[in-house]
């Protein structure tokens, strides 16, 4: 399914959609029983929140000049709803990645595995992957707004001095390279925590170790991933959300419905999009990385010879593409 040597970017692409053709009921069954216990959570979070919204615009209305304890109440609510989406959507997407990531490596070895060995072999790990993630997250978010700090201070000590102009102009290109050069440097993180059981530190260390000198090709291959994923989004979630749209007003009888039953209706049938969508692409977000790592170990360590030895077939002739060895390495795969 995946050939055991260094892997060319069509390959990488081919090969993460073959361990979802190949393993489908573990892929895509799992992925759509994780998103969709996720978005029913969600759904009944902005029904709650949502009602709590059509009481505090029914209490704003005929006032002229609205208190501060209003605007909250019209902005709660929003903010709620955001962070419950990222809070649900996020911690269901780390325990798929985990999953997903374990099923792809036994793919690339050709083995069959069950949801139960699965979750035998990540439920350890799943913590250090939470950690992991958020440590990295933090770090690439520092790594955006981190630039902007200078300006932000001197525009609140200086105001709108040429000082504060340039240091705000100069905060941009910094945001532009320093932002995506963590999230890629870090990228492999989760493959190695995962798979080699590193810890979370280690596990960050080995991924930079395994990006470098090789920081554009992840580059370019990540971005080219993160294309296609948005594509397959927008081409299945678009339609359910404007069916959604069209049946909710049809059945108000106008755009400016306020009902709580319409919103539900717009809701639940983006939903069924948006499941669906999350279905495809997160198995395939996953698999693009584990393939990723897999070709780095086999150009930077000949872990090509290691996983044709665990297959059980002929070791590959590499011709020469194993660039460097780094003996430092742990051996697990």
């Amino acid at each position: 399914m995946v050939p055991l040597r260094p892997l060319g970017v069509g390959e990488i692409l081919d090969g993460a959609i073959s361990c979802i053709r190949t393993y489908p009921r573990i892929t895509l069954g799992l992925s759509a029983i994780v998103m969709t216990a996720a978005t029913v959570l969600q759904l009944l979070v902005s029904w709650v929140v949502f009602q709590d919204l059509q009481t505090a615009i029914t209490e704003l209305r005929g006032t002229r000049t609205p208190t501060p304890g209003q605007l909250a109440a019209i902005l709660s609510p929003s903010l709620i709803t955001f962070s419950t989406e990222l809070v649900v959507i996020g911690l269901a997407t780390l325990v798929l990645t985990g999953i997903l990531t374990y099923v792809v490596s036994r793919a690339v070895l050709g083995r069959p595995v069950t949801l139960g060995e699965s979750w035998d072999a990540v439920r350890p790990r799943l913590l250090p992957l939470f950690g992991l993630t958020l440590l990295v997250q933090l770090i690439v978010t520092a790594g955006v707004l981190g630039p902007w700090v200078p300006g932000a201070v001197s525009a609140l000590t200086l105001g709108a001095s040429p000082l504060t102009v340039l240091l705000l102009v100069l905060a941009f290109p910094v945001m532009v390279v320093v932002g995506p050069y963590l999230y890629v440097t870090f990228s492999l993180a989760t493959p190695a925590l995962i798979l080699e059981k590193q810890p979370v530190l280690k596990a960050m260390g080995r991924s930079r170790r395994l990006v470098r000198g090789n920081w554009w090709r992840v580059f370019g291959i990540l971005l080219l991933s993160a294309i296609l994923v948005i594509l397959i989004q927008s081409v299945l979630a678009a339609p359910f959300t404007l069916i959604g749209q069209l049946i909710a007003t049809a059945l108000s009888g106008g755009p400016a419905s306020d009902s709580t039953a319409y919103f539900l209706i717009a809701t639940a049938i983006a939903s069924i999009g948006n499941i669906l969508a999350l279905t495809v692409v997160s198995p395939f977000a996953a698999a693009v990385v584990v393939l990723l790592y897999v070709d780095l170990r086999i150009r930077r360590e000949a872990l090509d010879l290691e996983l044709a030895r665990a297959a059980g077939v002929a070791a590959p002739t590499s011709g020469g593409t194993h660039h460097s060895t780094d003996n430092s390495a742990p051996g697990a795969y």
